[in-house]
């Protein structure tokens, strides 16, 4: 994970009106904690909304797909 520099600003969903046409991802707001995970051969690393960095061990790899 050399190439990613943490913390990272995760964008949020914004709240509109009307939704936009065409080929569109859409999020649903459900309340709950925001967070962002990221898994490479060696750990696992979780970001949260306010950008604290959690690291993780990857013991069984194959448990990790």
């Amino acid at each position: 994970m050399d190439e990613l520099q943490f913390p990272i600003r995760v964008m949020e969903p914004k709240r509109i009106e009307k939704l936009p046409v065409g080929e569109y991802l859409y999020q649903v707001k459900w309340d709950g904690m925001r967070w962002v995970a990221y898994k490479s051969e060696q750990e696992i690393l979780f970001q949260t909304k306010s950008q604290k960095v959690f690291r993780a061990r990857v013991m069984a790899r194959r448990n990790f797909k």
